[in-house]
């Protein structure tokens, strides 16, 4: 008789085993088969549950695509935009070796000049002795310069060499581990462990980085550091504002220009300075900057594009209208990619707390003379000091005319009281040869108080409320136009009553006091300082190339920028108090001579 099987789970009992299982080929009672049998599809649910995780992830697997479509999306930008880096730098560098003489752009505006004048004279024949010995001077200055610039190049081409950039560490993608245990269950459960290390090409201030989606995985720069400036907000968009936005661009900065006008309505023309783009300059015959401050000078001026740096030298020593090169930056910054909003929304003067919205930003305020920021600074923030008082008349005259010192005299020699002192470019307009000019008449404060504030003041009101000033200015139209008045287009002859004063902000720079915030503001152009005679946009400009430099070149410490600036506007105010005094003393001595007062003249003249 064969041995029946025992239940292999209740073994020391003599219940058989009558089920046997297929599977481990072992032998269980009813009551226990059930229960194996149960254990088995436990077991299974086990394996249902992951499989549902499994079914998640591949159902997920489009993120995995898209995260690392995303990154190579950013490789495919950072290697664009290499690429023009190096086509800039290289063009830059062209333009550095043919401009490599700075006196270029300077003889070759002379040069223009005295064409023009050698051609006046040729035509006209309207020339005295002076007349050819300043062409004589001029010649032999104008040879001697081009002989230096022709002289053999003192530069040479500085390449860094290839086996000296680590090209593997200037962009980078990496895996990075994880020992908490926890969450790398956590990622894998959820798809996301595919981490991403920061990589940075720093380029100027430009930051390119790849990331893990994960913040907590990323080793974010600590809160007690610095923290970068990422985009710069421009408030105004006049010339100062505007060439500070092209000079951002021609950077890559992310910067917007608001403007609460909604056109812009100056008539008036201007004459760029030299010293715009000129890197070793005294004023008066005093250098007041350092040689670092110089040398920092001059690689600004290097460093501008070649495209822009053509526009700024067309406007040296020539009058062009106002309207012009507002409206050439204007198109110049948003080719470029910048932004130039515009709205009474935007003034920023009547919403202050608005300025919050722009973290890690840094402000120029490019406001004018009303500036928004120079007082929230610091309260009283503005010193300044009186020159004159002034009547300035613009007309147009249906001819060429150039003047000099002799010429200014010559036209005012019988002038009784008022001296009308011209100060005239060749210009052209609407087709016609054309003469914009326009001339300053000095007055006393009791004058400058009678003149309407409210209603325009005219030709004919001049006429009627202050002889002795037309009388005058009419003397000065008949020696300008050799008595052919018809050439003087009365019509367009405006006059505006103005205080000419120096001023600058005490102080033009300010960190606002919150951390999180990382908002730092900058006085640049009128709201930082302003001059007479014409010379307060070639200042902006000067300090918008300056600053454009230390922002590029300053990498995160916005403490050195803002400290090198204050003391780069302390001697760019310098330079503007020797310039106007300079100016007015000159002035003064003309206007004596034609008085023929020759005690006054002596007064102006300082020998010792």
């Amino acid at each position: 008789m064969a041995t029946p099987n025992r239940c292999s789970t209740c073994r020391n009992s003599k219940r058989s085993g009558t089920c046997l299982c297929a599977g481990c080929k072992a032998y269980f009672c009813r009551k226990h088969f059930t229960d194996h049998h149960a254990g088995l599809l436990n077991e299974l649910n086990v394996y249902i549950e992951e499989h549902n995780i499994l079914q998640e992830l591949f159902n997920n697997s489009d993120y995995y695509e898209d995260t690392r479509s995303d990154i190579i999306s950013q490789i495919d930008e950072w290697q664009r935009i290499m690429i023009e880096k190096v086509m800039q730098v290289a063009e830059q560098t062209r333009q550095q070796v043919k401009l490599s003489s700075p006196r270029r752009t300077d003889v070759t505006t002379r040069f223009k000049k005295f064409s023009e004048r050698l051609t006046h004279l040729k035509q006209t024949e309207d020339l005295v002795e002076d007349d050819l010995k300043q062409l004589k001077d001029t010649i032999f200055e104008l040879k001697h310069e081009m002989n230096q610039m022709n002289e053999p190049s003192s530069v040479e081409l500085y390449v860094e060499q290839d086996d000296q950039i680590q090209w593997d560490r200037l962009i980078s993608v990496k895996r990075k581990s994880n020992t908490n245990k926890n969450k790398q269950h956590q990622l894998a459960a959820t798809g996301k462990n595919m981490l991403v290390s920061w990589s940075y090409l720093v380029s100027g201030n430009k930051r390119w980085a790849c990331a893990s989606a994960l913040e907590d995985q990323i080793h974010m720069p600590s809160r007690n550091k610095p923290r970068d400036i990422t985009r710069v907000l421009i408030m105004g968009a006049g010339p100062t504002g505007l060439l500070m936005g092209c000079l951002m661009r021609d950077q890559g900065v992310a910067v917007t220009i608001v403007e609460k006008r909604e056109e812009m309505t100056r008539t008036r023309c201007v004459k760029l300075m030299g010293e715009v783009l000129s890197s070793d300059y005294a004023a008066g015959g005093i250098n007041l900057f350092s040689e670092t401050q110089i040398e920092e000078r001059h690689k600004a001026i290097e460093s501008m594009s070649p495209k822009l740096f053509q526009k700024l030298t067309s406007w040296l020593g020539i009058c062009t209208p106002l309207q012009n090169i507002q409206k050439a930056l204007q198109e110049y910054f948003t080719t470029s990619g910048g932004q130039i909003v515009v709205g009474a929304q935007y003034d920023i003067s009547k919403n202050i707390d608005s300025l919050r919205h722009y973290p890690d930003t840094l402000i120029v305020d490019c406001t004018g003379y009303h500036s928004v920021l120079r007082n929230h600074i610091q309260p009283d923030n503005m010193n300044g000091q009186l020159i004159e008082y002034v009547l300035i008349c613009t007309f147009t005259f249906d001819d060429r005319y150039e003047c000099n010192e002799l010429c200014k005299y010559y036209k005012n020699r019988n002038t009784r009281k008022y001296q009308v002192i011209p100060s005239i470019d060749d210009t052209y307009k609407i087709g016609k040869r054309q003469t914009l000019v326009t001339c300053l008449i000095t007055i006393d404060e009791t004058l400058f108080k009678e003149m309407p504030k409210k209603e325009s003041i005219t030709y004919n009101y001049l006429k009627k409320s202050h002889r002795d000033i037309y009388d005058d200015l009419n003397i000065f139209l008949n020696n300008l136009s050799f008595g052919q008045l018809a050439k003087i287009h009365f019509d367009t002859m405006e006059f505006v009553a103005l205080p000419l004063q120096m001023y600058r902000a005490r102080k033009t720079t300010f960190s606002v006091s919150d951390n999180d915030l990382n908002q730092h503001w900058i006085l640049l152009g009128d709201a930082a300082m302003g001059g007479p005679y014409f010379q307060s946009i070639s200042m902006g400009y000067e300090a918008a190339i300056y600053l454009a430099y230390l922002i590029e070149n300053i990498d995160s410490n916005v403490e050195l920028l803002m400290t090198k600036y204050e003391s780069y506007m302390e001697k760019l105010w310098l330079a503007l108090q020797i310039r106007s005094k300079d100016i007015q003393r000159n002035k003064q001595i003309l206007q004596h001579m034609c008085a023929d007062d020759r005690n006054a003249i002596l007064e102006n003249i300082k020998v010792y």
